[in-house]
């Protein structure tokens, strides 16, 4: 059975932004669903001099105990180039990453502590947590995320920084981006999240009569050249209409080449080898995603 989890994140060595979303991107790469994020704080290092941190909580779910788990979050930390030492005290560390709750389960082992012994020390882990679940009660402590926060001894100060760790900023490297598939597995459904989450551009697939369709299905053979090129001639008329605009940033449900994939289905080799000459003759002067 799932169970909500809380893990915190932490890093203050080399670009710290970069570092909580690739942790992240890493997490979802495992048996792990992100479910929420909080805002990144930034705060003085806790326990040594260093450089400050971005610090961060998630909501998860998985279907890990709560060792395996932890050995993720210690592969993640691996990869991001964390090299743990029995040094004493606390250290400047790349990434870093603390299970915080498991459910309402009590940990207490030389491997695992949960919840996490000191969380509620620390203001750069409660302010997190408070956006997340502020009425969450401490399975030891038996009081909520907010009245920890109230009592806590800590008192430095933290700073929200101004960026969104629930939305890697994907569209600064890649300004168009394809969602392509089979039919029926969301790829409108999916750009339109896209879309209305980023507040960027949406480009669907118009879809008009293709007056050969009908035929087609009656005689495949006589009407598939036709009906291939009339979709084609279509989908490239939209396509140029839509950027004579010219976006910025745009998410789309379809990607031309897909052309391709129904011609070579339902053409003849000879069809096909006319068709697939003028479609790359036509798409030299077309906008073409950056990713797919």
């Amino acid at each position: 059975m799932q169970k909500d989890i809380i893990i915190s994140l932490g890093t203050n060595l080399g670009n710290r932004e970069e570092n909580l979303y690739r942790a992240i991107s890493l997490l979802e790469n495992k048996a792990i669903t992100i479910i929420e994020v909080s805002s990144a704080y930034e705060t003085p290092s806790w326990g040594f001099k260093g450089n400050s941190f971005y610090n961060a909580c998630a909501r998860i779910n998985t279907f890990l105990s709560p060792y395996e788990l932890l050995k993720e979050l210690l592969k993640v930390e691996e990869i991001l180039g964390r090299k743990r030492n029995k040094k004493n005290g606390y250290q400047d560390r790349v990434i870093d990453l603390d299970i915080l709750f498991y459910g309402d389960e009590i940990i207490f082992s030389n491997e695992l502590k949960v919840p996490h012994s000191k969380l509620h020390l620390r203001n750069f882990i409660l302010l997190p947590l408070i956006e997340l679940t502020p009425k969450l009660i401490h399975p030891v402590l038996k009081i909520t995320i907010k009245e920890l926060y109230h009592i806590c001894p800590d008192d430095s100060f933290a700073s929200k920084v101004n960026i969104d760790l629930n939305f890697p900023p994907i569209f600064d490297s890649f300004s168009y981006i394809s969602i392509e598939g089979n039919i029926g597995v969301g790829k409108t459904t999916l750009a339109k999240m896209i879309s209305k989450n980023y507040k960027i551009n949406l480009q669907l697939e118009n879809f008009s009569t293709n007056p050969y369709l009908e035929l087609f299905y009656e005689n495949p053979k006589k009407y598939a050249f036709r009906l291939e090129n009339h979709f084609l001639v279509d989908r490239f008329t939209n396509h140029t209409k839509f950027w004579q605009k010219k976006p910025q940033a745009v998410v789309s449900d379809f990607c031309l080449y897909k052309c391709l994939v129904f011609a070579k289905t339902n053409l003849s080799k000879n069809k096909f080898s006319l068709f697939n000459q003028k479609f790359y003759t036509d798409i030299k002067n077309k906008k073409n995603p950056n990713l797919i």
